[in-house]
């Protein structure tokens, strides 16, 4: 369910996007790529170890503040531009 003033920012012509709605509610929405994760299903090529993935999203997400919001990071922490 949309709040009242999201609704209202929509009638005048203003988009809205999840992060806007739940920075409120001080959730934190980003998105994390894995990299090239050596699984089973790997076809070749992969070069990151599955606990060296998981490890390293752990901690980034443990570490992610407000500011970190809306953005698009790898999961070493760099920034991936979008």
């Amino acid at each position: 369910m949309l709040s009242n003033d999201v609704l209202s920012q929509r009638k005048r012509g203003h988009g809205s996007s999840v992060v806007d709605e739940l920075a409120a509610r001080d959730i934190i929405v980003a998105l994390i790529c894995p990299g090239h994760v050596k699984t089973r299903l790997d076809v070749g090529g992969a070069t990151v170890e599955i606990a060296s993935s998981v490890t390293s999203m752990r901690l980034l997400i443990d570490s992610m503040t407000m500011e970190d919001s809306g953005t698009f990071r790898r999961y070493n922490g760099d920034t991936i531009a979008w």
